[in-house]
């Protein structure tokens, strides 16, 4: 006969469905970022998804703290830059008056990003949870977003030299970021790096069709008035 414990009670299938056990240590802000940007790879990507502090709202936080202190990083180089009057304060206002609607614009796009994400890995017959992913890619997009503002503002005053060094960690910091893209697909989806890099392809095809499928928009807005 089988003896039944009161921790045999039914367990809710859809949330198991849509949730995943956590079991790993909490790990602070600090230690995310050191993980996915300083030792970069699959297992680190595993190991800050295994925090029982995962959450949207985490993820959210890092990605609006984070065009906070670009727009003040925009400011600053616009200070540099032109060395206007009263610059601390157009400054101020700049960045206190910018950066809501800036937070509004990058957190829709980053969503839809993630999400068309999401799309490419399941055509390719993953079950991405959502969560995992914007977790993962909010992990390091929101570091990257103040290190390439910041060294915009680094080097955006420096002449040709300058433009010429921002172009290249510009490009490194974007390679860099490609490659951290497929490390977070890879351990989300439990791919191996074929159908990771098949998934980043489709995304990309999903992007550009979106963007053809805009222009066409316009276009037909624009010369649908003149005909007539």
């Amino acid at each position: 006969m089988t003896d039944y414990t009161f921790d045999d009670k039914p367990k809710n299938d859809n949330k198991l469905k849509h949730e995943r056990e956590r079991t790993g240590q909490p790990l602070t802000w600090t230690q995310v970022f050191q993980l996915v940007l300083a030792r970069p790879s699959v297992r680190s990507f595993e190991t800050i998804l295994n925090d029982p502090t995962v959450s949207r709202r985490r993820a959210s936080n890092w990605i609006a703290i984070a065009c906070v202190i670009s727009m003040a990083l925009t400011s600053l180089f616009l200070m540099v830059a032109f060395s206007m009057q009263d610059a601390l304060r157009s400054a101020v206002i700049y960045t206190v008056c910018g950066a809501p609607f800036m937070i509004v614009f990058v957190a829709i796009g980053f969503y839809l990003m993630v999400r068309l994400l999401q799309l490419a890995t399941r055509i390719l017959g993953a079950r991405t949870p959502f969560l995992d992913l914007f977790y993962a890619m909010a992990a390091f997009n929101a570091p990257l977003m103040v290190i390439n503002y910041g060294v915009s503002v680094a080097f955006g005053t420096g002449g040709g030299v300058g433009l010429v060094s921002f172009n290249l960690v510009s490009l490194f910091l974007s390679l860099y970021q490609l490659v951290l893209t497929g490390m977070s697909i890879k351990a989300t989806t439990r791919f191996g790096w074929g159908r990771t890099v098949a998934s980043m392809v489709v995304f990309a095809v999903l992007v550009l069709a979106i963007y053809a499928l805009l222009i066409g928009l316009m276009v037909i807005l624009l010369v649908s008035p003149s005909i007539n």
